[in-house]
């Protein structure tokens, strides 16, 4: 761990106080899954019952101290031992998708028809999860361009984070078909609460908000690179990029298109062969998965430009997908995945 930068990570527990004298890891992952906060507390005695599902703020102040917490969550796991006890904190999301949320239908009598993504949940966390206190800030939720349209969408025994994850694979910016920019479900973190967001990508043409170099923030580095796929098909539809004299490498793009079939019953041959050529140019764009170990990026958002001033052919601009945070009294370590994107979407965390 770094030990050349002031770092006192303080935890405070709803009414119970700061706790001091920790260590552990915050997780921010990619394609909107929930983030965690894992803790483990030396020689200190709380009944479990005391801080189960209680409010967390985590403070980082790294470099100086912080003004606004780093991660606010709900503890949900907790481990004691003779010697210490260690809990597990996801941020409010988890009120709304994986297994402490609840499950409802959406069908032809209880629906949302007419509501975009941002007035679903407002609704939604206004009418379920903020009945008694602010679990989740809603007051300036944006909404996406164009927005999300839940008419005709139906679903049975499905969380709402799950439908949210459904439906914002069609928040897709695609007036150029070559510069297409998708949509994050976002957490920000603020003095007291905190809220959710829709996060557009950047077009990597923007001014980074941080380089990284080798005499600047980076330890070390490792990278994959990607098959650019040049072919995909969909039923008895298929597109083709390569010529005669490439090497064909496929796109398997078949959950986006059926995703796209749905809201769209009257699909034609020319509307599919247009959603596979938008699907596979976006299969298209990411070359590499980096992996980052660096001494600098704490308080970087997910969806930031990041630009790589190194000798590799990964020089340049990208974007930060995921960022996991070890921490202590003695410093800190911290890992940047820049482009990589998990498989699956629709899992909570």
């Amino acid at each position: 761990m770094s030990q050349n930068t002031y770092c006192n990570p303080r935890l405070y527990i709803e009414d119970i106080g700061i706790i001091e004298n920790i260590k552990g890891t915050v997780t921010f992952p990619s394609n909107s899954q929930i983030s965690t906060l894992k803790v483990t507390i030396s020689g200190t005695d709380i009944p479990e019952s005391a801080i189960l599902n209680k409010k967390v703020r985590f403070y980082l102040n790294y470099g100086a101290d912080d003004t606004v917490p780093y991660f606010i969550g709900y503890i949900k796991q907790i481990k004691p031992t003779d010697k210490n006890f260690s809990l597990v904190a996801y941020d409010p999301r988890c009120f709304l998708g994986g297994e402490y949320a609840e499950t409802f239908h959406i069908d032809d009598s209880d629906n949302y028809d007419g509501f975009t993504l941002s007035q679903f949940l407002t609704k939604y966390i206004n009418d379920t999860i903020n009945k008694d206190k602010i679990l989740i800030d809603v007051n300036n939720m944006n909404d996406t361009s164009p927005p999300v349209s839940l008419s005709g969408y139906r679903k049975n025994d499905t969380t709402p984070y799950s439908a949210c994850l459904e439906l914002i694979q069609f928040a897709m910016d695609d007036s150029d078909i070559f510069n297409m920019f998708a949509y994050d479900i976002g957490i920000k973190f603020g003095v007291e609460n905190a809220s959710l967001t829709f996060i557009k990508e950047k077009p990597l043409s923007d001014i980074p908000s941080m380089t990284l170099s080798y005499g600047d923030g980076i330890i070390s580095y490792s990278y994959d690179k990607l098959k650019i796929p040049n072919r995909t098909k969909f039923e008895d539809v298929r597109v083709d990029f390569g010529g005669s004299d490439n090497i064909r490498v496929s796109k398997d793009v078949t959950k986006f298109l059926s995703a796209k079939r749905f809201r769209n019953r009257e699909a034609n041959r020319a509307f599919m062969s247009k959603e596979l050529t938008k699907a596979l140019i976006m299969a298209r764009r990411d070359k590499y998965n980096i992996t980052l170990s660096t001494t600098k990026g704490h308080y970087l958002s997910l969806g930031s430009l990041v630009n790589l001033n190194i000798n590799e052919e990964i020089k340049g601009t990208h974007r930060l997908t995921e960022k996991v945070l070890n921490f202590s009294e003695k410093g800190t370590s911290l890992k940047l995945k820049l482009n990589t994107k998990a498989n699956t979407i629709n899992s909570s965390y």
